[in-house]
């Protein structure tokens, strides 16, 4: 597998984990109401879609590069 390979699915696997987090911690926000629930939240959501804008960075950036 190359690195290229890797480094996809590594950024594939991390932005699902972040948005189910977000997930996670918003439904857990409406049950408590705690407000450092929100802010987890808000930040897993946000780290998710930079996340995506990572993702078409580096393929942007190293599409030259071989699947090998």
């Amino acid at each position: 597998m190359s690195l290229k390979i890797f480094h996809i699915i590594f950024t594939g696997f991390t932005t699902l984990l972040f948005f189910f987090v977000g997930v996670f911690y918003g439904l857990r926000f409406f049950d408590s109401g705690s407000n450092v629930l929100l802010l987890y939240s808000v930040l897993s959501l946000m780290l998710g879609t930079g996340t995506i804008f990572y993702g078409k960075f580096f393929l942007n950036k190293y599409k030259h590069l071989s699947n090998l």
